[in-house]
């Protein structure tokens, strides 16, 4: 029991421990987007991205290992097919008759001689039961079914791709709009701290000063609806390359 209790601890302290990476990676790319870095140059470019997504999709894995199996089927039914191809050699020793023919004063003369001779023959045959008709039939079938599934396959690889190149989209979107949304907070902020002194020295009324704290409040949730909207588009891609995407943050 005690062992038992401390497997589960590890495994959450595990957990823990891996959204805490998360979120870390996330607070820096948040704090790269405030110092004005691009995006662009802070993830893997979109060819990189497809690669990953290729390399570890479980349908192309499934797919793959169905174009193996049918493969093999491809193979079993050509040797069962060829299994009727063979080579007969053989030696005949007796007399044996031999036409001779022999031309005489313009006349074609033909006549049989009996001699004594060894002969060997050689050949090749092909022995087909009924059965192997069907069989050439099955290889066909199967032959026609890997190649379904190779171009399966590819479908699959051409829609992979098309969706990393929409998700890199999104995430460049996003993050365009984070950078817009963190100017207008900054904005804000400065205007606030004016605010404030403003209102103390009578300058401005109360309407003014909470139409302006209305304005910082707004700005400040367009902000954190912007931040949370990139940090979904980034873990949605990482779903779909099956790996953390690898932040370069020059750090």
């Amino acid at each position: 029991m005690f062992k038992m209790k401390k497997k589960i601890i590890y495994i959450a302290l595990l957990v823990f421990g891996v959204h805490v990476l998360h979120a870390q990676s996330y607070d820096n790319l948040i704090a790269a987007t405030s110092e004005g870095n691009d995006i662009a140059e802070v993830i893997p470019s979109i060819s990189e991205l497809q690669a990953l997504a290729i390399e570890n999709s479980p349908l192309l894995k499934l797919y793959d290992a169905d174009i193996v199996i049918r493969e093999m089927k491809v193979q079993l039914l050509r040797r069962e097919w060829m299994n009727g191809l063979g080579v007969e050699a053989g030696v005949k020793y007796g007399l044996f008759d031999n036409l001779v023919i022999s031309q005489d004063l313009g006349y074609d003369q033909s006549q049989a001689q009996t001699t004594e001779q060894t002969r060997y023959n050689l050949g090749i045959t092909w022995k087909l039961p009924l059965l192997s008709l069907a069989g050439g039939k099955n290889k066909s079938m199967a032959i026609a079914e890997k190649e379904k599934a190779q171009y399966q396959r590819e479908a699959s690889v051409k829609e992979l791709k098309e969706l990393i190149i929409i998700q890199y989209g999104n995430i460049i979107r996003a993050h365009r709009k984070l950078v817009i949304y963190i100017a207008a907070v900054e904005s804000m902020r400065t205007q606030m701290i004016e605010a404030d002194v403003n209102y103390k020295n009578g300058i401005i009324d109360m309407a003014d000063y909470a139409r302006l704290q209305n304005m910082q409040l707004n700005a400040e949730i367009s902000y954190e609806e912007a931040k949370t909207e990139l940090i979904t588009a980034m873990r949605i891609l990482q779903e779909n390359i099956g790996t953390e995407i690898n932040l370069n943050l020059g750090n």
